[in-house]
């Protein structure tokens, strides 16, 4: 038994690594075996002989978190752990070596100032494998250069956004364990079980710059998102919250995707695809907004009391299913713009470059909020 265990994992590690190899028997243990694992100690007991430098410090952090603890969680209500699935986490993807340069810094955020319009780049859509075959700063380096003007990137993000390999691995690393820990349980099902779609959408990931003193429109999230503010800080006003959880939400049912929608069924001029297209994107949004108003969403939004926040360079924010949330920044107050680091700064203002998961598509209010 020892020896097929031994085998397996040298197996699976020499072409998935050993973290893909960790993922992948959590997600078989959570989706097939559907009941509470044997301590991390039981489970693993031949790890120690492949040492610790082949083993990531996903182990501990991540795998005994979701094996042990998260597991509890299966047959609760989605927002039962507030530290977990609070709309603002406390949880952060290291940004310390990405575009350290302060001139870089002041060329991006330069271009984003001079946007008349919010710009995204090219999406990557996940799939239900994401988890082990993603690389976040692969992913992150490609759109960086897909969106940013030729001059930038020759100058310099293809030369230092990760320096080193362990600052790619780094941030892999820290990006994947804040989307695992922050994610309610019943989504994470969702999205491995379902092909890479939460709540019946597809998500995708995207790099967004949004220009300072940009105000977008008050949404519904439909499905899970899950952002990480690259350069600069986006603000939000969010509902009040009780414990972490906002006081009023719409009901993930009526945010899914009706059945003339799901992915396959053919309209008269249109078939939903697993990457959706703008105009499928466009349909989706209408027929969630409409649904919003018909439910009642005009007197909704007309009696929630906001607050507002901040997400700093670095930190996560998750956005519930059924969430009501706005994003917005604030007009430039400083001359050669500089990133927020994790210290806490909030002296500067301006634009924000986004990274970003989720379905690319929200319901929106018809009527002011």
């Amino acid at each position: 038994m020892i020896l097929s265990q031994h085998i397996k994992l040298l197996y699976l590690t020499t072409f998935l690594g050993a973290e893909g190899f960790l993922y992948m028997d959590y997600i078989c243990s959570r989706m097939v075996l559907r009941s509470k694992p044997k301590p991390f100690s039981e489970r693993y007991p031949f790890l120690p002989y492949f040492g610790r430098e082949l083993l990531p410090r996903t182990t501990a952090t991540i795998l005994r978190y979701t094996l042990e603890d998260g597991s509890e969680k299966d047959n609760s209500n989605y927002n039962a752990n507030t530290s977990i699935h609070s709309s603002h986490t406390p949880f952060f993807v290291d940004t310390s070596q990405l575009i350290s340069n302060q001139d870089d810094q002041t060329a991006i955020f330069n271009w984003i100032a001079h946007l008349s319009s919010v710009e995204r780049s090219d999406p990557t859509w996940i799939d239900e494998d994401f988890l082990t075959t993603l690389s976040p700063s692969s992913l992150l380096q490609e759109h960086m250069e897909s969106l940013l003007p030729l001059e930038i990137v020759s100058h310099s993000i293809s030369q230092v956004l990760f320096p080193t390999e362990w600052s790619r691995h780094k941030f892999d690393l820290d990006w994947k364990e804040s989307f695992l820990k922050s994610m309610p349980s019943i989504d994470l099902e969702d999205i491995l079980q379902q092909h890479g779609r939460s709540n019946t959408h597809p998500l995708r990931l995207q790099l967004v710059a949004i220009p300072p003193n940009t105000t977008l429109p008050f949404h519904v999230h439909p499905a899970i998102e899950f952002n990480v503010p690259i350069l600069g800080q986006l603000w939000h006003r969010v509902p009040n919250q009780n414990d972490g959880i906002p006081a009023t939400m719409v009901s993930r049912d009526l945010l899914q995707r009706q059945w003339q929608h799901q992915l396959g069924s053919p309209l008269s001029v249109n078939t939903f695809s697993p990457h959706p297209t703008p105009q499928e994107l466009a349909i989706i949004s209408i027929d969630l907004s409409n649904r919003l108003q018909q439910s009642g969403g005009a007197v909704l939004a007309q009696n929630v009391t906001f607050q507002e926040g901040v997400v700093l360079t670095g930190q996560c924010m998750v956005n519930m299913i059924g969430s009501i949330h706005q994003s917005y920044t604030q007009a430039d107050k400083t001359q050669g713009c500089q990133s927020i680091q994790s210290s806490g700064d909030d002296q500067q203002s301006g634009g924000c470059l986004l990274w970003a998961l989720g379905p690319s598509v929200h319901a929106h209010f018809t009527s002011k909020c």
